[in-house]
């Protein structure tokens, strides 16, 4: 222990005694804090001034009159709203080839032109689902910076989400405001009690005069007048043709939403379809992980399209085929998730290659069942939905016709019979027979036009569609409510990359130590000096100035950076072990290796600056650094700092500590032990280096 200590305190000596000594060591005490602060910092909030970065755009949209004689251009409207605003530097260009000229050249990073149709195909939905021209263009410059493409990828995914959003709000509102005008003139209710009442009325009276005449000798001298007044009277009541237009028009509608409630079922077959040909393609060759990516991403659309059309209907229904398409989607979600977990099994390699093709002629083969099932049964018992409800609107016509016509019938008879009293009093009975076929018709078509009001379908459907359109618009259009929690918030994006970068700079100041002081302690004024002591003599000058980088890079980040940190105390702390394992680690191997060593801690250091999870999380990366980041120390040392920083789990943080200390261990035995092995191989590499006259 005598000699360990004497050699430790011969190093301080000799660096507190020379000038040039002390100031180099100063400077490589500072150097690894400066490489982290200057990252950190440059990190610390890179969103900030993405109103620098310049997109330009440009509009082609024809515009459109709606059918109140508005005309509307959605396109300058979404230019001039974006164009206010300063998350990016939207420059407005008149001409859609000067945009993408721009692009070209590089003078924006991207442009966002709105095709000729936009304004149309919002406020008609029949040539928006058969109109092939793309609503909006967007060029993008892949060569000028890989972030700023990620950027200007945003802002354009921004843009669309939010064009769609109005393009569906409009398009609802302009079928519901339709709707809305058909039940405002077809109340299931109130439009038809008062014709119920009159001819209740009419149907009553007509039934006691019939039980009068059974009774009298003689007739009322004033039926022929009553019944003439009657007939006068009826001759007014009848149907408005506005009901029948309203009818007409929703008829319509109801047949283009049931053509693109089928184009959304084509959007899955396709698909389906897709995934059956990538397939095909890999019949005999390997299957490579991208592969399995690719067939996963295709399932993936495949549900996406079905969970938007199954959440677009009721969970059940009086309708017919309503239950029997909800319950045929539910099995056909299900079958998909299945077979995206059985793939998502065969990427994680839990399958060899045999049983992977097998595996891959399954999915095939079920694949095929869907889309059996949807062209069999779903697409049907939706058709069914729809035609029924067109059958019911169609009902409601005839009904309504039938009306107008018998009300039409009525009158001529009340004259007829009023003429035939006035003139012929004697045929009492023949008026009884005209009076009792009078009432019975009355009561007929009184019991139909009941049955109209009485309808449920027709009462649900008035009821659903007598809201504000305006309202359904928005709704629709965003029917989900997304909101945010944040479980460990990072109050900015430097903050979140501390752990990371703190980490780096650690090693990095272990490595610039190896570079600036020897690593082989001379023992020559010692007696009886062992390898060990040498070992550990040395060490401590290492340990001791790894702790104060690690203390200055921890002290800048928290009071000089102002870096987030939730338990300062124990960020110190993990960079203290963290400092502790890694110099233990780069002393070792530079001394069991010498440069051979050196070579190796530079080479882990970069391999671990891609593969460590401390930028991008390691599920995205190659599937090489999923496999080896575990047998590296980074990222046990970046975890342990991201509990300090963001709040501790439970015993987390005692865990990766534990972890890291594991390399420290092994740092020791190829410092203390592996190293004899290799003394005579290190001099004789450094003697072959010494001889080139370079190295």
């Amino acid at each position: 222990m005598i000699n360990i200590l004497k050699i430790h305190f011969s190093d301080l000596k000799t660096i507190f005694t020379h000038f040039f000594a002390l100031v180099i060591t100063l400077a490589v005490l500072v150097i690894p804090a400066l490489y982290a602060w200057v990252n950190i910092y440059a990190n610390w909030n890179p969103y900030a001034n993405t109103g620098n970065v310049t997109i330009a755009l440009a509009s082609e949209d024809e515009g459109y009159v709606t059918e109140s004689g508005k005309p509307v251009n959605k396109g300058q409207e979404l230019v001039e709203k974006l164009a206010s605003s300063t998350s990016i530097h939207w420059v407005v260009v008149d001409d859609p080839g000067t945009a993408a000229e721009g692009v070209r050249s590089g003078r924006y990073y991207g442009a966002l032109v709105f095709g000729r149709s936009l304004s149309r195909n919002m406020y008609d939905m029949t040539a928006a689902i058969s109109d092939q021209e793309p609503c909006i263009l967007f060029y993008q410059n892949a060569k000028t910076n890989a972030i700023a493409n990620k950027i200007t990828n945003t802002a354009a995914s921004s843009a669309e989400h939010n064009i769609q959003v109005e393009y569906i709000a409009v398009l609802i509102e302009q079928l519901l405001t339709e709707v809305q005008e058909l039940t405002d003139e077809v109340d299931a209710e109130g439009g038809l009690d008062a014709l119920i009442e009159m001819l209740a009325e009419l149907r009553d009276s007509l039934q006691d005069y019939s039980a009068a005449l059974g009774g009298m000798k003689l007739m009322d001298a004033s039926l022929g007048g009553r019944l003439e007044q009657a007939g006068y009277g009826i001759s007014y009541v009848g149907i408005p043709g506005s009901v029948f237009d309203g009818l007409e028009s929703a008829t319509y509608a109801v047949a283009d939403v049931k053509d693109a409630t089928l184009f959304r079922l084509t959007v899955v077959q396709d698909a389906l379809t897709a995934f059956t040909k990538r397939l095909d393609a890999i019949d005999g060759e390997e299957v490579s992980a991208d592969v399995l990516l690719e067939l996963i991403e295709l399932l993936g659309r495949a549900e996406s399209a079905l969970r938007s059309l199954r959440d677009s209907m009721p969970s059940h229904g009086e309708i017919a085929g309503m239950e029997l398409a909800v319950r045929t989607m539910d099995m056909l979600l299900k079958r998909i998730r299945d077979l995206e977990a059985e793939l998502q099994l065969l990427y994680d390699g839990s399958a060899g290659g045999v049983l992977i093709s097998a595996s891959l002629a399954e999915l095939k083969s079920d694949v095929g069942a869907i889309q059996g099932i949807i062209n069999e049964n779903l697409c049907p018992a939706i058709e069914l939905i729809f035609d029924g409800l067109v059958r019911d609107l169609e009902l409601i016509y005839a009904i309504t016709g039938s009306v107008n016509t018998t009300i039409g019938d009525i009158p001529p008879v009340f004259y007829a019979a009023s003429s035939s009293v006035n003139a012929l009093q004697g045929t009492a009975n023949q008026l009884r027979v005209f009076l009792d076929g009078a009432a019975n018709g009355t009561d007929r078509l009184l019991q139909r036009i009941m049955e109209l009001r009485d309808n449920e379908k027709l009462r649900e459907l008035a009821e659903l569609l007598r809201g504000d359109p305006e309202e359904f618009a928005l709704f629709l259009s965003q029917p989900v409510l997304v909101v945010t929690e944040s479980v460990y918030p990072a109050e900015n994006y430097g903050s979140a990359m501390t752990p990371f970068y703190s980490t780096l700079a650690i090693w990095v100041g272990g490595v610039v130590l190896t570079a600036i002081f020897k690593v082989e302690a001379e023992g020559k004024q010692l007696r009886r000096v062992k390898e060990r002591q040498l070992f550990w003599g040395r060490y401590l000058l290492f340990f001791f100035l790894g702790q104060i980088q690690a203390a200055i890079i921890v002290w800048g980040d928290l009071h000089l950076l102002g870096c987030q940190c939730v338990e300062p105390g124990l960020f110190y702390l993990c960079a203290s072990v963290t400092a502790f394992v890694f110099d233990t680690l780069i002393y070792s191997f530079a001394l069991a290796f010498g440069d051979v060593g050196k070579a190796i801690v530079v080479v882990v250091m970069i391999v671990q600056i891609a593969g460590s999870s401390g930028s991008y999380p390691i599920e995205i990366l190659p599937p090489i650094f999923s496999q080896i980041y575990l047998f590296f120390p980074f990222p046990y040392a970046i975890n342990a700092m991201r509990e300090s920083v963001f709040g501790l789990y439970e015993w987390d943080i005692c865990r990766y500590l534990a972890e890291l200390g594991i390399f420290g261990v092994l740092g020791l035995l190829v410092g203390l032990v592996v190293r004899r092995h290799f003394v005579g191989v290190n001099r004789f590499i450094e003697e072959e280096m010494e001889q080139s006259g370079v190295l």
